[in-house]
């Protein structure tokens, strides 16, 4: 038993003194940023010959095994980065800086699709190619495999068209904001396919963080941006002006986007229980606008980040068109539509971020934002001797507040927030008919990622709680807990899988919690029902991606299922002669979607 005892002691401290023999360290860029991906080859002294290599991580942290306690050899090589060298024994090196090499950048394609999964993320850095497409950077990430613009608002949108939230170095922004951006000024782009812990509540499908690279050399800019179609009646415009240095950054904006039709046609077929109403469209006109001025200052000293931003929205339209409508006994009259809106709004973005180390910061931003709106909808018929009129005003105030703090808990990503919001809809319908909507949201949250080799995944556990006044003075609260899991597998640089599941909830729209009506014929209009009420449903997905060495093949099949035990969803219900859609809840509701 002695024998054996020792045997394993002297065996343990073999294993123990082999395992003191390492070196590790961190590659970071000039920044301090760190580098991921990084090839750390080791060699022997004094004959060159190779020993053993890996990759940094996320955190840019590498370690290789020594066999003795000896000087060796250890290069550090990255596309795009100059290759350094160094002499060194066992131990921890620090800190090793590696500087771009713009020679470098300028001959070799740095392709994006060579993939970087972690957890719940992807992390994506912009080839020579993408910023290469358009003027801005909302052009160069569009045109990477994984997103795609909206053509009607412009908007950035997965290629599976789910809506992306923008943040830019953290800060909630907008896919216009990228259009300030230049392409050369991102340094990387993490990708959340599902939104994380943070964002879950909200009704979003996907979330981009894009990191800038930081300004040394003081800077002026004038930038404009114009697409005007001479026959097609549309445009967007946007005109920029900046100032940046290693502290400060003032920018001032304004986009104008704008529609004119001259022969715009309506079509449309509604069947009834007694009869059928065929339209067929006579020319019309449509001319609509959309403006933004925008004005941020941004400071960055020390530890300390401060961002402002103030915008003032305006979105006028007016529609004009009228239809042939045949009738009874093949008669046929005219009914004409008439649709004008004016949509204005301000807002105030404060944003304060304090960073006690590299790892660890807290944050808080609040929004504040005012709108009014009016829409006067109007359908009428001398002959059909009907007239309907929807004249709607809404005035509306939010306030969000978000506080977020991370860390690095056991070499893992660590934040835990708290989030709330408040929102205020007073409505007059036709002057007479007045609602008034308060809603309140209080969200907590924390989140944890980590790896372990190549297996990698995400913890997430939320708690929300909504409490609202409908228009008809009902109360409501609702209180559902969040988790969220995901599980990721890389299996080479080329291709990973990742397993998601989460407990979401879903919140009415407040639009949709008012009683006012919409007339879309003589017989069917849209109503809103005060008694929606949220709801939560459970979630997997499970996807695949697949990236060539050249980026120019990029696949991403996936495959998700949705179990809603209540759903708010359209529904057609039939009163007398009158067809009306409401939002309704439908219970035991089942969804599979399918990717590829």
């Amino acid at each position: 038993m002695k024998k054996v005892f020792l045997a394993f002691f002297l065996g343990a401290c073999s294993w123990s003194h082999l395992a003191a023999q390492s070196i590790s360290g961190k590659v970071v860029d000039k920044d301090a940023s760190p580098i991921v991906g990084v090839n750390c080859i080791l060699y022997n002294l004094p004959d060159s010959t190779q020993i053993t290599g890996t990759t940094t991580n996320l955190e840019g942290l590498f370690e290789l095994r020594a066999i003795e306690d000896k000087e060796y050899l250890i290069q550090f090589s990255f596309i795009g980065y100059e290759k350094v060298c160094r002499v060194c024994r066992s131990g921890n090196l620090g800190e090793i800086v590696l500087n771009e090499d713009s020679m470098l950048l300028d001959e070799v394609l740095v392709t994006p699709q060579i993939l970087n999964t972690f957890g719940n993320k992807d992390e994506i850095m912009l080839s020579q190619s993408a910023k290469k497409v358009g003027n801005n950077a909302l052009d160069a990430i569009g045109s990477m495999p994984q997103f795609r613009t909206n053509t009607g608002s412009g908007d950035l949108i997965t290629v599976d068209n789910k809506s992306v939230l923008v943040l830019i170095d953290g800060i909630r922004r907008s896919s216009r904001d990228l259009m300030l951006l230049k392409a050369d000024d991102i340094k990387n782009i993490m990708f959340y396919s599902e939104p994380p812990a943070r964002y879950a509540h909200e009704n979003i499908g996907a979330v981009i963080d894009v990191t800038t690279k930081k300004k040394v050399d003081r800077l002026y800019s004038l930038y404009l941006d114009t697409k005007n179609g001479v026959t097609t009646g549309y445009g967007t415009d946007m005109l920029s002006m900046a100032y940046m240095d290693s502290l400060n950054m003032i920018t001032a904006a304004y986009f104008i986007d704008y529609r004119a039709l001259n022969d715009n046609r309506m079509n449309n077929t509604y069947s009834y229980p007694n009869k059928i109403n065929e339209y067929r469209g006579l020319p019309g006109s449509y001319q609509g606008q959309y403006h933004l001025g925008q004005l941020t200052y941004q400071r960055y000293q020390g530890k300390n980040l401060f961002n402002a931003k103030f915008d003032y929205r305006r979105s006028p339209g007016k529609q004009e068109y009228a239809q042939e409508l045949k009738g009874t006994n093949n008669s046929q009259f005219t009914n004409n539509r008439k649709l004008n809106s004016d949509y204005s709004s301000v807002s105030a973005d404060l944003y304060y971020m304090y960073m006690f180390n590299q790892n660890r910061n807290v944050s808080l931003n609040v929004l504040n934002t005012y709108y009014s709106s009016i829409s006067d909808n109007t359908l009428s018929s001398e002959m059909g001797g009907y007239s309907f009129e929807n004249h709607t005003d809404n005035k509306s105030y939010s306030l969000i507040a978000e506080a977020l703090y991370s860390d690095k808990l056991w070499n893992g990503d660590f934040n835990a927030g708290i989030y709330y919001q408040y929102k205020n809809l007073d409505q007059k319908y036709n002057q007479t008919n007045k609602s008034n909507i308060r809603t309140n949201k209080e969200y907590l949250y924390v989140d944890y990622s980590n790896a372990v080799g190549k297996f990698s995944y995400n913890l997430g556990l939320g708690l929300e709680n909504n409490h609202y006044n409908t228009a008809t003075d009902d109360s409501y609260n609702y209180l559902v807990f969040r988790p969220s899991l995901s599980l990721n597998i890389q299996y080479d640089k080329h291709s990973a899988m990742r397993l998601t599941a989460s407990v979401n909830s879903s919140v009415p729209n407040i639009g949709d919690l008012t009683n006012s009506v919409v007339t879309i014929d003589e017989y069917f209009y849209t109503q809103g029902n005060t008694n929606l009420k949220p709801y939560y449903y459970y979630y997997t997905n499970l996807s695949y991606k697949y990236a060539s060495e050249n980026g120019k093949l990029y696949l991403a099949p996936s495959v998700s299922y949705s179990y809603y035990p209540n759903k708010n969803m359209p529904i057609l219900f039939i009163e007398g002669d009158n067809v009306i859609q409401r939002m309704t809840s439908v219970n035991n509701v089942h969804s599979l979607g399918v990717v590829v």
